[in-house]
């Protein structure tokens, strides 16, 4: 019966561990994670249809605005990957097919993307204005503006780390036990 003990410790220790996102605790509330998408170890997000402060009645946040969650503004190579390598249907759709976006997180009036929206996202001008806009150090992008942030890596909870450390401590007893 001794002998099995340390294996049935193993099995129940690795069924009851389980997985977690380690992060910044905040009373703020992050983006759910409907909006925004993971690709290539970022996660994106589309933060607004407008580049500008303060619009009309709406008023647009910066990436400072959560950036204790790590969000940020995209850096030239990034914009570049957006157009290059991310479309619409294969990375910003949800299952049920609506566009992943946050715009309420970011905007005061805005919440929904308008067809023109999605229209400029599959525009091919936008690989010339990109060129052209890397030349003079200024990128802009028909002002639809994106954030990212590195995606959170997975650490294993607290709880995990307790349960795999009193395992540890029961197997070294036992064979101090023996001895």
């Amino acid at each position: 019966m001794i002998k099995f003990f340390p294996v049935f410790l193993l099995v129940v220790t690795a069924f009851i561990s389980n997985v977690s996102h380690a992060g910044i605790i905040s009373a703020d509330i992050d983006l759910s994670d409907d909006s925004y998408t993971t690709v290539g170890g970022l996660d994106w997000t589309w933060a607004s249809s407008i580049n500008v402060g303060s619009r009309g009645g709406n008023i647009f946040e910066d990436a400072s605005y959560r950036a204790h969650f790590g969000w940020r503004t995209l850096r030239p190579e990034e914009l570049i990957i957006l157009k290059s390598d991310l479309t619409i249907d294969d990375h910003f759709r949800n299952i049920d097919r609506s566009i992943i976006q946050s715009l309420e997180y970011w905007n005061t009036d805005l919440t929904v993307l308008i067809a023109d929206d999605i229209a400029n996202f599959n525009s091919n001008s936008i690989k010339g204005a990109i060129d052209n806009s890397l030349q003079s150090s200024t990128l802009y992008w028909h002002y639809e503006t994106f954030y990212v942030r590195n995606t959170p890596s997975q650490v294993p909870e607290p709880s995990t780390l307790m349960i795999f450390a009193i395992a540890l401590i029961a197997l070294s007893m036992r064979k101090r036990a023996i001895k």
